[in-house]
């Protein structure tokens, strides 16, 4: 062959084609190797909900969830907007959306992309959304209605109870959470002030954490009348339960013990928790929880996920194993969490919140009760049954209650409900009488109102 003026020899072109052959075979491996390898990063992303780009993230085995309906779409769109922004852009952890009802072609389209999670929506089951056959559905409407009239906050809605027993028993058992370990709750219209720079779900799991909370407040004692006597009775019946480590000082008035002390109403404000899904799913918690719930005071009572969840993390769990994620700075309304430490959290420009906002600071919350049960020693807060009689219920006042009695001496135990989201009770147990108890309501309305500054 001529090429040019030269000749060129048959052995030339062999090696020519012999390289060409060689380069071919090459570029068709790596072609063959880069198809493989996207399909099975592709795979990865679809099955923990991260991007191909992030392989060097180790997430684990966790999801966000939110119960949220429809018409809550926008509300639902500003708090997955906090959450990617300040933490799972980096991780893209799954999202799971809740609803009683089907959700609509508008709410998916509507988050579908603004999580970097897959997305999943569903249903809740009936069972998990209605009145069990053991309520009485008659006195359950009388009560409701009775509640309502006393101005209780959601004492007339059926609906809101429905929400606080599925996430009381049900949430952790729902079929789109069975494969995960650890979630995370977020609720619609909540705002996180601060940046995540470490994975949460990675610290409970390394640090053996059970539980994880971020403001603490006290309940409506008028929801939860017959509550701390039923947990009490329990305990009774199973004292194996009790952990020896445990965090009753957190809701037991003066550092007694479950059964001779009376129930404080401080909980863990439950919509935002981080927790481990097989407590929820254990056979301790389980038998807790069906205890409760064969009451039927989810009902006839408005007995909150809250305490529900607090009371059995502070009996159930070691102390150790419940966190205050005191570094992410949250808000629900009326309340905002915001880490005070001007150095760390604002001039780093980690956070943006106003450290004067804190709810740690209010009168409502419960932290001073969190740090005062951490100091106590191991095996402090135990179980004594010589003080208790069973078939009593005791009020969260800590006044024994007969059952089938009509005695309406009202006036010797007063409870003044301060006019807020969350109350604190005065009563004569603590030496102050009805006069000065409602002055001091009056007191902290104005406080919460802005009139006055506490100090």
């Amino acid at each position: 062959m001529r090429h040019g003026n030269a000749v060129l020899s048959p052995s030339y072109m062999l090696r020519k084609l012999s390289k060409l052959s060689l380069l071919l075979t090459a570029v068709g491996l790596f072609l063959a190797c880069g198809h493989f390898l996207f399909n099975n990063l592709n795979a990865r992303s679809m099955v923990t909900g991260i991007d191909h780009q992030d392989v060097s993230v180790r997430l684990e085995n966790a999801t966000f969830v939110m119960l949220v309906r429809n018409n809550e779409v926008h509300s639902a769109r500003t708090s997955i907007r906090y959450v990617e922004d300040r933490f799972n852009h980096k991780y893209h952890y799954p999202w799971i959306f809740l609803n009683d009802r089907p959700f609509s072609r508008d709410f998916k389209a509507m988050t579908e992309n603004l999580v970097s999670g897959e997305a999943t929506y569903a249903q809740i089951p009936r069972e998990h959304w209605s009145m069990p056959d053991w309520v009485d559905k008659q006195k359950a409407k009388k009560c409701l209605k009775s509640f309502a009239e006393k101005g209780i906050l959601y004492g007339g809605s059926e609906s809101y109870r429905h929400m606080c027993r599925f996430f009381s028993g049900f949430m952790a058992k729902q079929p789109e959470l069975l494969k995960y370990d650890y979630y995370w709750r977020v609720e619609p219209n909540t705002q996180l002030y601060c940046d995540i720079d470490y994975d949460p779900f990675t610290f409970m799991r390394t640090n053996n954490k059970k539980y994880g909370w971020v403001i603490n407040l006290k309940e409506f004692a008028s929801t939860i009348e017959s509550l701390w006597g039923t947990v009490q009775n329990f305990t009774l019946e199973n004292p194996q339960y009790v952990h020896p480590n445990n965090s009753v000082g957190f809701i037991v008035n003066d550092h007694k013990n479950i059964t001779s002390g009376s129930y404080n109403l401080c909980h863990y404000w439950s919509n935002f928790e981080i927790a481990a899904l097989d407590f929820w799913r254990s056979p301790v918690y389980t038998e807790y929880f069906e205890y409760l719930d064969r009451t039927g005071n989810f009902f006839y009572e408005r007995w909150g996920d809250a305490p529900v969840h607090s009371i059995a993390a502070s009996i159930f769990l070691d102390r150790e194993e419940v966190h205050w994620f005191y570094d992410i700075g949250y808000r629900h309304h009326p309340f905002t969490h915001c880490p005070e430490p001007r150095k760390e959290f604002h001039e780093s420009g980690k956070c943006y919140c106003n450290p004067l906002e804190n709810f740690d600071r209010n009168y409502y919350s419960c932290s001073r009760e969190y740090k005062k049960m951490l100091s106590k020693p191991v095996g402090y807060f135990e179980i004594d049954a010589s003080n208790h009689q069973k078939d009593d219920v005791r009020s969260p006042e800590g006044t024994r209650i007969q059952k089938k009695s009509n005695n309406n001496d009202n006036n010797k135990n007063k409870m003044i409900e301060i006019n807020h989201p969350k109350f604190a009770i005065i009563n004569e147990n603590d030496k102050i009488n009805e006069k000065n108890a409602r002055q001091q309501a009056r007191v902290e309305n104005l406080k919460h109102a802005g009139v006055l500054v506490s100090k």
